[in-house]
């Protein structure tokens, strides 16, 4: 957990699954005995991130909901791609993955019937 900058705090959990907004939620009533949390954007990423989808930072204000900010506060981007390049990125690996299977297993097929038995 680290602050950026005066509103906003960053916090990378261990577990793509802990990477919620009721998590967010447990943070925000963690930081309310410090003060006004109205101030308060808490941008959660997911440390072991095994896709594209588990890369995009939560983010979100303690107070107000979804991508709300309080009045003046600045919105602050804290991923270091945006959206759109990771969608291209994981499109780009779908329709490679799906040329590559066939050639795959015709590969395995032709190794093992060339492969001689012990």
């Amino acid at each position: 957990m680290v602050w950026v900058d005066q509103n906003h705090l960053l916090v990378r959990v261990t577990a793509a699954p802990l990477r919620t907004q009721a998590m967010i939620d447990q943070i925000c009533l963690r930081l309310q005995p410090l003060g006004d949390t109205l101030a308060v954007v808490v941008n959660l990423q997911a440390a072991t991130a095994h896709d594209y989808s588990q890369l995009q930072t939560l983010s979100r204000n303690c107070q107000l909901q979804g991508d709300e900010r309080a009045f003046l506060q600045a919105r602050r981007e804290m991923d270091v791609l945006p959206e759109h390049y990771r969608q291209q990125q994981a499109n780009a690996m779908q329709h490679q993955n799906t040329i590559r299977k066939p050639r795959d297993e015709e590969a395995v097929r032709a190794y093992l019937q060339n492969t001689p038995q012990m």
